[in-house]
């Protein structure tokens, strides 16, 4: 709390209104944290701040000046008068419809602006991670070990990059490959369901350190008219390695993945083992 006038921001010049001490002053700015005094006259920071008010507002509404260029003035010969005049003003232009309507305009225009500084900050955050991301797909693209992952990024960020202070280890690497796989291997299924090439299935059967039966399931078909490619789509948990097991997860991986019963129906054309 300002304890003393020459501390307070609102009040310019050090002078009250000659009605007021500095009791009285911080009474009302408690009450009407809007106002400010101009070499001893009222005025209302929401409204100096809006100026006008915008197609928004009715006709005919519009700020006053005398609140916007802080002239506001007691009348009255006693200090009693004086004091009821500001009270009366204050509370008229509190309830008025252009100071209500300044404070919904105030209030929308620092929540805008808490949005775009909001949105910048992830703009950049974005824009780092973004780097990153490539970065590993390179990785992965070349058959680069994990390894030289952090040393690229080491490289990049020597070169002025800016990569941000997170996900620089080959731990981050693998998931964030991972993680592009699945979302690429995602649109690539979308896009031959959609445009319903034929396609072919090719399985194989393989075991794991442990013995545990496990399926590798690939696809094969032509995307965007484009010649026929094959790609690899899950490796999956076999219960056992018997005919009936293996129809019933193949089955299910490709539902997974959107291939319904009617699109296999119409383009599975062969299976290869």
């Amino acid at each position: 709390m300002v304890t003393d006038v020459a501390q307070d921001a609102d009040v310019s010049d050090n002078i009250l209104p000659e009605c007021w001490d500095q009791n009285q002053w911080l009474e009302f700015k408690k009450k009407y944290p809007w106002l400010f005094v101009d070499n001893g006259l009222l005025g209302c920071k929401v409204c100096r701040e809006v100026k006008h008010l915008g197609v928004s507002v009715s006709q005919c509404v519009s700020i006053s000046k005398e609140w916007t260029t802080g002239t506001i003035t007691p009348y009255g010969k006693t200090k009693k008068d004086m004091l009821t005049s500001l009270r009366k003003k204050i509370h008229i232009h509190k309830i008025s419809e252009a100071h209500v309507k300044a404070g919904d305009i105030q209030a929308v225009s620092r929540k805008e602006i808490l949005q775009s500084n909001i949105a910048e900050q992830q703009k950049h955050k974005f824009a780092s991670t973004t780097k990153v991301f490539r970065t590993a797909y390179f990785c992965a693209k070349k058959n680069r070990p994990f390894t030289d992952f952090r040393d690229l990024i080491s490289l990049q960020v020597a070169n002025g990059a800016d990569l941000g202070c997170i996900l620089h280890s080959e731990y981050t690497a693998a998931q964030i490959i991972d993680c592009i796989a699945s979302e690429m291997r995602k649109k690539l299924c979308k896009a031959i369901v959609e445009q319903a090439p034929k396609i072919s299935v090719y399985i194989d059967e393989s075991t794991t350190v442990s013995t545990h039966s496990v399926l590798i399931v690939y696809i094969r078909a032509s995307v965007n008219g484009k010649d026929p490619v094959t790609f690899f789509l899950d490796l999956l948990d076999l219960p056992k390695a018997d005919a009936q097991s293996i129809e019933a997860t193949l089955l299910a991986c490709l539902s997974k993945f959107g291939f319904s019963n009617d699109f296999l129906a119409e383009n599975w054309i062969g299976v290869q083992v």
